[in-house]
This record gives structure tokens, sequence and C-alpha cells, in this order.
């Protein structure tokens, strides 16, 4: 449950988020309990030697309320059993919030990350003073769950270093890599489900599956099969003249084929390097040696291709971003279109792509008026905003991030090629995008503790 804040001095206007004021919690080993000032008792409605739970992640502990005046009003003293307990890493900055007898402490948010992930974490924490609270970056390694604590990186917002330490669990969690079973499940229990957001890790095909359950929105994907089998080719190849096939596990376009059939046999095109390679086989028998080579049955999907709309020679297709905002609502960061090098059969900037505003392309390749852009916009959009309302009513789907991968062919229909998890964020969005992340985890998070 999401608790209210206590209504302080002035607060802060962030993205229409209302952010408190916040406290410095300092370790007070030889005091007993939880001291504040007297006015700041007033600000919270409570009294001198009040028992009381203190929150912080997902433990609380039961203590006594003291005042003093020997500390300001934006400081909170916790007793030295106290912070044993709660584990609070005193160099952060904090908002308060107090109901049902609980002074809850945070917001205290977890980002699950791979080892080298775990060092690029900085980048979500670039905004902090928008933030606030702690901010844990970790390895699934890291998690002790006999002693159900964390082994990992909290920011300090003053050094803007990552200290190393032992943690207790966080409120929330941005999971940005797959776990074990085992480990989900632990999480779950201790954090709760509710809390852990970019869960499940989908690859490809799950995502496939799970988008052809949506209603409304079979008609804008393409066919696509999973690969058993050389003849899954020759099917899709019969009826469509062309398909991808693609890893099911796969980033960036790495690994990704298109295979033509002409009148001289059958062609495949892929990346390698950054340079353009195609292949040509005379007859059947040779391309089914080089499919079964290449291609394990499970790991790849066949594709039906679509006819893409292009500029000279180049593909375009588009990237549409939303992320859940700090009022848990999806909303739209970016819309861009991608632009494939020269003869290349995949856009990825990484791979020599050019990207331009997402509006402007479809303007100018489609030869509309603004208008008429506007409208064909709107219902890329609406089709989106169709995907992600459904995502959230499916249960075990919990995201932040969605990025839409969408082709428009020559006669305007609007595909679906692909839905991201975790998308990357081009330069230009990548502050608002990774500020809306941290917010949403901030909404999660609420402030207070769980267990006692």
């Amino acid at each position: 449950m999401l608790l209210k804040q206590v209504i302080c001095q002035k607060t802060y206007k962030v993205e229409g988020i209302d952010m408190e004021p916040l406290y410095t919690v300092k370790n007070k080993v030889r005091r007993f309990g939880v001291t504040i000032h007297p006015e700041t008792a007033i600000e919270w409605g409570v009294s001198h030697h009040q028992k009381m739970k203190v929150g912080f992640g997902v433990r609380s502990y039961q203590t006594t309320i003291r005042t003093s005046s020997d500390l300001s009003t934006r400081e909170v003293w916790l007793g030295g059993k106290v912070l044993q307990w709660l584990m609070v890493p005193t160099f952060c900055r904090y908002e308060i919030s107090v109901e049902n007898n609980i002074v809850a402490i945070g917001p205290f948010i977890g980002i699950l990350e791979s080892r080298s992930g775990v060092e690029k974490a900085a980048q979500l924490v670039s905004q902090y003073d928008k933030i606030g609270g702690a901010i844990m970056a970790f390895t699934e390694g890291g998690i002790k769950r006999d002693k159900k604590v964390i082994s990992g990186m909290v920011f300090n917002p003053d050094t803007r270093k990552w200290i190393r330490g032992t943690y207790a669990y966080p409120s929330s969690l941005f999971k940005k890599v797959p776990v074990s079973e085992e480990t989900r499940k632990h999480l779950y229990m201790e954090i709760g489900k509710d809390r852990i957001f970019n869960t499940p890790v989908t690859g490809k095909w799950e995502m496939y599956m799970l988008l052809m359950s949506l209603p409304g929105i079979q008609a804008h994907l393409p066919n696509t099969i999973i690969f058993t089998h050389p003849k899954d080719i020759w099917e899709f190849l019969s009826k469509y003249g062309q398909v991808y096939i693609k890893p099911v596990v796969g980033m960036r376009g790495t690994g990704i084929l298109k295979v033509s059939k002409n009148r001289e046999g059958i062609t495949v095109q892929y990346r390698e390097n950054k340079r353009n390679c195609k292949l040509s086989f005379h007859n059947d028998a040779e391309a089914n040696v080089f499919f079964t080579d290449k291609l394990t049955s499970g790991c790849y999907m066949v594709q039906q291709a679509i006819n893409q709309i292009n500029e000279e020679n180049q593909i375009v297709d588009f990237r549409l971003t939303i992320v859940k905002n700090g009022a848990g609502i999806w909303e739209e960061i970016g819309f861009y279109a991608r632009y494939a090098p020269s003869g290349s059969i995949i856009s990825n900037v990484t791979e020599g792509g050019k990207i331009l505003q997402g509006d402007a392309a479809i303007k100018h390749i489609l030869r509309l008026t603004s208008s008429q852009t506007r409208r064909f916009k709107m219902s890329v959009s609406d089709i989106a905003m169709k995907v992600v309302q459904s995502i959230d009513e499916c249960d075990g789907m919990h995201y932040g991030n969605l990025g839409f991968d969408i082709a428009v062919d020559t006669s305007r229909h609007i595909w679906i090629l692909e839905v991201n998890r975790d998308p990357g964020f081009i330069h230009a969005i990548r502050s608002r995008a990774q500020l809306s992340n941290m917010l949403y985890a901030k909404r999660l998070a609420g402030i207070a503790g769980k267990k006692g």
C-alpha cells in the first residue's frame, strides 16, 4: 500500500510528483529509540515517549519516539539497536511518512543488474535529488537468502560514489536481468510481487505469443512460427516470398537472416562486422545444408517479411518508447524513425543506421499533410497503448519500460515487429526515461516497512 506523505514546510514539484523536504538519519549508538526535534514531532503528529514502529525497506522495528532540541528539524537520530536492525545507510537523504503508527523512512529502491550492469547503474541516479532515499545496485549473487540481506552498493549523493556494504531488502525492485526460479520466488515473498517490475524476462517468442493473445492486436503482427526444421522456412517462402529468421534471444539485430526466393534460387542476407553479406543457393539441397548447420531447432523464429516503406534503398522502421511515470501511468517519451544502412536488412543504430524524428519521417516518406501525419501517428500510439494496457491486466506481467519496433508497409498498414521489455534509450530521451523508471520504482516502494 502506498502511503500519503506528511505535510511539511515546503514541497518540490518534479514531473507531477510532490517531493517532501529530505531528512538526514544519524547513528546515535548510545541513544535508545528514535529522536526527533519537538517541531518535527508536531509536524508528524506524534508525542514524546510514544510507542511506534519505524520502517525501512521491508523491515520495521518497534521502538519509542523521543524529542530533543539538540538536533535540527530535518534530522532523525536512530539508536544503535534500531539502526542495527533496519540497516539504514546514514549517508543518504530520506523522505519520511507517518501513518498507522509507523514512521517510514524511504524510499529504498533496489536495482538488480548483471555484474557489468551494476557499474553502469550511475545513469539511473544522475538525478538523485528528484528521487531521494537509498538506491542500491546489486547482482543475484549478492542476495543472501538465509540471512535476508544483500551485499551490494548504495549511492552516496554527497560524494557521488557507490558504497559497498551489506544492506536489508529494499521496498521495491527494478529487475534488469533474469534470475533463477528459486531467487524469483524468494524475492516475490520477501519484497512483494507487486513491488518488482520489469518482470518476467521474456524472449521474442514468448512476447510474440503474448501479443497474439491480446484482443485487436493480431492484425498488426507478422505471421511468425518457431523454427524446428528447414521445411518451416520453405513453407513460409511459398506464402510470402521473403522471410526473416530471428534468434529467440538476441539484441541489436544480431543473428538475423533475411531469406528470399527468386528464379535463380535462394538468397540469404545478413549483417556481420558492420558489413552487408549475401549468400546464394541454386537449389534447395544446398540451402538446407546451410540452414541445418546455422540454425538450432527452438532457438529461432521464422517471420513473414513485411514490404516496408523505404527511402533510397534504406529500410525504415520506427521505435516507440513508452514508460510508466511516477504516477504509475504509461506515457510516450520518444518516437523516432530508424534508417538502415544502405542495403542492410537491419536498422539498428549500432550497426550504422541513422535516426530521425518519427513524425517528420512519416510525413516525408508517405507524403502526408500535417493533419494526416497526426492522425497516422495517433493510430500507432493507439495500438501501442492498447498493448500496454492489456499487458497490465495479465497476471504475472509487470513492466515499466516497453519499446515497440514498428514497421509500416507500402499500403500504410501498421505492424508490430517486436516489443522489448527493457529497451535501450537514445540520448535525446535517456535522461527522462531513466528518471521515469526511478520515480515509478519510488511509487512502488511507498515508504512503509512490511516486516517486524
